[in-house]
């Protein structure tokens, strides 16, 4: 792997970008994750760490069978992370690519895949690092509240304070689309579907991306 980072390049939509682009859809990010599930172990902390919101929110509840959606959740690793942490029974759905739904089902794991946000209620949809590679990071977001859940928990999203602008990120030799969004548009998307900020952590800056930040979020709405 070589190149980490975005390109200096801004765009508007996906329909203004250049014909070499690639997707996460790929080979390497698959048989990335697979290897991160065989080595869970060795990993089991620092997974632990970014899913500290996903951990305690799970523990809030005080049914015991909890369904919780993690759209963009790879082969599993949250979920792995959060059962030596809870007590309940966990129903751990993803929404993921192709590539990585059939290299889950094949991991034979206790999950659930769709390659698409399925029309059902979960108590929590978890978006970790996902957002921004949606094409339609609203149409993504409006379709994730159709799932109604109690909480919506984003971990490490990328904001600023500056008009929402689509870019490339580079990832080894792919060029990845790749959104920064305006934190108050996307303040004002979840306020449009009734849900309030409930929980806000701002993480660490980007020097390669100014005025950007990742945020930690959780919002409360639904059957509240």
């Amino acid at each position: 792997m070589k190149h980490h980072g975005w390109k200096s390049v801004v765009y508007n939509s996906y329909d203004e970008l250049p014909k070499n682009v690639q997707s996460l859809d790929n080979e390497i990010w698959t048989q990335k994750q697979i290897d991160r599930l065989k080595n869970i172990e060795e990993e089991s902390d620092t997974i632990k760490d970014r899913d500290t919101l996903l951990i305690e929110y799970i523990n809030r509840f005080d049914k015991n069978n909890i369904s919780i959606l993690d759209y963009g959740g790879g082969i599993g690793l949250s979920y792995f992370s959060l059962l030596p942490h809870t007590d309940k029974t966990v129903e751990y759905s993803i929404a993921e690519v192709q590539s990585i739904c059939d290299a889950g089902k094949n991991a034979n794991v206790p999950i659930k895949f769709y390659q698409h946000i399925p029309k059902k209620e979960f108590d929590i949809v978890y978006i970790r690092t996902a957002l921004q590679y949606s094409k339609n990071w609203k149409k993504t977001l409006s379709d994730l509240v159709k799932c109604n859940p109690k909480y919506i928990i984003f971990a490490h999203l990328t904001v600023g304070d500056m008009p929402t602008y689509l870019t490339l990120q580079m990832w080894g030799d792919y060029l990845i689309p790749y959104w920064f969004i305006n934190e108050q548009e996307l303040f004002d998307h979840i306020g449009k579907y009734s849900y309030n900020i409930y929980h806000l952590e701002n993480s660490y800056g980007l020097p390669m991306a100014p005025k950007s930040k990742t945020l930690d979020l959780v919002c409360t709405g639904g059957r509240i």
